[in-house]
């Protein structure tokens, strides 16, 4: 039997994995600055918000403008400690493939959609939680995202 579009309830579903990905992925090009754009900083200024964040003069070139350090961009140190984090994982063979290699490169594009689904349920909030073996990885990072969040 073959059932067209226009007889469902629903006409589209969405799929929960792919969901993920974007998600995972969005979140990843988030903290490694790939989406801190010149462009996204003016959209704040223009709107209003998030004042922290808006362009500034810079005073030895009069022709630049300054972007001031995002609280939620990990600089290269964090990410390094956090691709390291995601490298020492030990996971059962076929379960995930070489994430770290992608997340090394920043070359997200590279992992498959349950890749992304085990890197947000499983290895993320590992992730941003241990550094090192001690549980104060990225405290001043989750201390200013939750700063930034509370002042808007």
């Amino acid at each position: 039997m073959f059932v067209l579009n226009q007889d469902l309830l629903i006409r589209y579903t969405l799929d929960v994995m792919h969901c993920e990905q974007n998600l995972s992925k969005n979140i990843l090009k988030t903290i490694t600055g790939h989406k801190d754009t010149v462009k996204v900083r003016r959209d704040l200024q223009r709107r209003g918000i998030r004042k922290h964040l808006w362009l500034t003069n810079n005073p030895k070139k009069t022709e630049k403008m300054l972007k001031p350090a995002a609280p939620y961009v990990l600089s290269s140190e964090e990410f390094h400690i956090f691709a390291s984090t995601i490298e020492s994982l030990k996971a059962p063979s076929g379960h995930i493939s070489n994430m770290a290699q992608y997340i090394r490169k920043k070359n997200f594009g590279g992992l498959k959609s349950h890749d992304y689904h085990v890197l947000i349920h499983q290895i993320l909030p590992l992730a941003t939680r241990t550094k090192n073996g001690s549980d104060e990885d990225f405290k001043g990072i989750s201390e200013n995202l939750r700063q930034s969040v509370e002042s808007n």
